[in-house]
């Protein structure tokens, strides 16, 4: 089985002539995409899958709470950026 009847009608990461899409920096792939590229790609591909699950989620929204937190509270602290930029960011 190839892969492109497994790619979404919409948001493909290929074009149609085998080309990667250079704007999409990071997209979801189902599980069975994942699994017939990885079969297409080798032993390599089937290696990193045994090490870590296909279905293994991504990174939790709570990071990205926290990082944000983080940087608000520096910029907040941070006597070197005024009240207009502070504002503005």
């Amino acid at each position: 089985m190839g892969c492109w009847p497994l790619l979404p009608d919409r948001y493909a990461p290929l074009q149609a002539n085998g080309n990667g899409i250079q704007s999409i920096y990071l997209i979801e792939v189902s599980e069975t995409f994942a699994q017939v590229l990885a079969g297409i790609i080798g032993a390599d591909a089937q290696g990193l899958i045994a090490a870590v699950p296909v279905g293994a989620p991504m990174q939790m929204n709570d990071d990205l709470d926290y990082w944000e937190h983080k940087i608000e509270s520096g910029i907040a602290g941070d006597t070197t950026v005024t009240e207009t930029e502070r504002e503005a960011i």
